[in-house]
C-alpha cells in the first residue's frame, strides 16, 4: 500500500506531460498511440521469411493484409472518438487553467464569466448526485464544490489532473465532463429553442386533435358501441374529412437532465443527434388506421398538418415512402397492416439495423417496442420572428402494439441500461482508472 501513492503520482506526472500530444492525436482521430502494429510487422517478417515456397512479392502482400488497419472501415458508432473522453487535460497550474478557459471565451477575471462557471458547475454537481452517483458512493466532497471563487474552480481542474487529493480524481474529472456538456447546451442556440418548439407543436396538435367530449357528432363504430368519452379524433381544421377516431395522443419533451444524459450516450452525439428530445406519440386502434393517419398527417394535400417533404428518411429508420405508394397500400386494410408490420419491425429490430450500420439506432430501446417512427423538421416562427426548423420525433402506435409495449417493454430496465452507459462514460477513462488498469496489466 505504501507504494500506491507515489506510483500514482508518477503516473499522473507522466500523463500530464504528454497530454498535449495525446489530445492532439485524439483530435485527429487517434485514441492512443499504439506501437502494436509495428511489433506485429517485425514478427511477421521473421515468420513469413521462414515459410518455404513464398516469393518476396507474395510475402509482402500477406504482411500488408495481416497488418492492415481496419478501424476506418468499421461503422460501430460506439468506437467514435470524442475529446470529452480525454484521460487528462494536463492542467496543473493556475495559469494553464485560465488559458484553457480563455480558449473557450471564458475569462476567469471577469465576474460575469465567473458567475456563469459557478452556475454550470453547480448544475454539474446536481446531475452527478442525482444521475451518476451510486447510492452507496459518497457525494462530491466540499473541496470540489466551492464554485464561487476562482481558486475553487481551479481546484477541480487541478484535482482531475492528479494534483491534490488523489481519491477525488474520478469525481473531479466527472464534474469537468458534465460541466462541458452543460456549457455546450447553454451556448447552443438550437437547444435553447426546445421550449418554443414544444409550445408550437402543442398548439398544432390541440387544433387538430379533439376529445370526444369536444365533438358535436356521435358516431356508431359498426359494432353497436357509440363513441366513448375516452376517444379522440383527428379533425384537420382546414379539411372537411370525416373525423378519424383515435385512442389518444401524448406530447413528449425531454427534461434538462435527459438532454444532458442523451449527449453522453454516444461519443459523437451533438445537437443534431439528439433527435427525440421533443415529439408526440399517437395511439390508433389498429395498424391499418396507423398507416392511414400517417398518410393524412403528412401526404394528403387536403388533410396534412406536417410537411411530408421534411421527413428525414435516412434517420426515420423506415422504408422510403411516397404518396402513391401509400395510396395503393391503404386501398386494402390488410396490405396496410402488413406495411405497418414491416415498418415497425425495421424500427425495432436492433440486429438488422446494426447490420446496416445505422448511426441512429437507440440501443437502449426494448426490441418489443413497435411503432411507426418518423423524424421530420418542424418549421415554425419564433417569438423574435425568426423562421426555424426543429427536428421532431413522431411515433404512431396501434392498439395491439401499445398492449404489447406495456406488457413486455420495461421502462425501468430501459432507464437502468441508459444510466449505466452514461455513468460508465462520465466516470471512466481518467488518470485514476488508467493507473489502476496499467497496474492490472503488469
Amino acid at each position: 500500500m505504501g507504494n500506491k501513492g507515489p506510483g500514482l503520482k508518477e503516473f499522473c506526472q507522466k500523463e500530464n506531460e504528454i497530454s498535449a500530444f495525446t489530445n492532439t492525436a485524439r483530435a485527429l482521430g487517434v485514441a492512443e498511440v499504439d506501437d502494436t502494429r509495428d511489433e506485429v510487422e517485425i514478427v511477421l517478417d521473421d515468420d513469413l521469411s521462414a515459410v518455404q515456397g513464398i516469393n518476396e512479392e507474395t510475402r509482402i502482400t500477406l504482411k500488408e493484409v495481416l497488418t492492415a488497419d481496419l478501424r476506418p472501415y468499421l461503422r460501430d458508432p460506439r468506437s467514435q472518438i470524442s475529446m470529452l473522453d480525454a484521460k487528462t487535460l494536463g492542467l496543473t497550474e493556475v495559469s494553464e487553467v485560465k488559458k484553457f478557459l480563455y480558449t473557450h471565451n471564458i475569462d476567469m477575471d471577469n465576474r460575469h464569466h465567473l458567475k456563469y462557471l459557478e452556475k454550470i458547475f453547480t448544475e454539474a454537481v446536481e446531475f452527478y448526485d442525482k444521475y451518476i452517483r451510486n447510492p452507496k458512493q459518497r457525494k462530491i466532497p466540499d473541496e470540489l464544490k466551492d464554485f464561487s471563487t476562482t481558486e475553487g474552480i481551479i481546484t477541480v481542474f487541478k484535482t482531475a489532473s492528479g494534483e491534490g487529493n488523489r481519491h477525488h480524481i474520478s469525481k473531479a474529472c466527472a464534474l469537468l465532463r458534465i460541466a462541458a456538456v452543460i456549457d455546450y447546451i447553454e451556448s447552443d442556440p438550437f437547444l435553447s429553442l426546445i421550449d418554443e418548439a414544444f409550445s408550437e407543436l402543442d398548439k398544432i396538435l390541440k387544433r387538430n386533435f379533439k376529445k370526444s367530449t369536444e365533438m358535436e357528432i356521435n358516431h356508431d363504430h359498426g359494432n353497436g358501441n357509440k363513441r366513448g368519452n375516452k376517444d379522440w379524433y383527428y379533425v384537420p381544421t382546414r379539411s372537411t374529412m370525416v373525423p378519424m377516431r383515435l385512442m389518444g395522443y401524448e406530447l413528449r419533451k425531454k427534461s434538462r437532465e435527459q438532454i444532458i444524459a442523451k449527449l453522453f450516450h454516444k461519443p459523437e452525439n451533438r445537437t443534431d443527434n439528439v433527435l427525440d428530445r421533443t415529439g408526440s406519440r399517437i395511439y390508433t386502434y389498429n395498424a391499418a388506421e396507423a398507416m392511414k393517419l400517417f398518410y393524412h398527417l403528412f401526404f394528403n394535400p387536403d388533410t396534412a398538418i406536417f410537411p411530408g417533404f421534411n421527413i428525414r428518411v435516412s434517420q426515420t429508420k423506415n422504408l422510403g415512402i411516397n404518396q402513391e405508394f401509400l395510396r395503393m397500400a391503404l386501398a386494402d386494410p390488410r396490405e396496410a397492416e402488413n406495411l405497418f408490420s414491416d415498418l415497425s419491425v425495421k424500427v425495432d429490430d436492433r440486429e438488422l439495423l446494426e447490420d446496416r450500420g445505422s448511426n441512429y439506432e437507440n440501443k437502449f430501446s426494448s426490441p418489443s417496442y413497435r411503432a411507426l417512427h418518423v423524424i421530420f423538421d418542424f418549421p415554425f416562427w419564433t417569438k423574435d420572428r425568426r423562421r426555424v426548423s426543429f427536428p421532431v420525433e413522431l411515433q404512431i402506435v396501434d392498439l395491439q402494439a401499445k398492449v404489447t409495449n406495456e406488457r413486455r417493454a420495461s421502462h425501468t430496465e430501459y432507464k437502468n441500461r441508459q444510466r449505466k452507459e452514461v455513468r460508465t462514460r462520465v466516470t471512466g477513462n481518467n488518470l485514476q482508472t488508467a493507473y489502476e488498469l496499467e497496474k492490472k496489466q503488469k
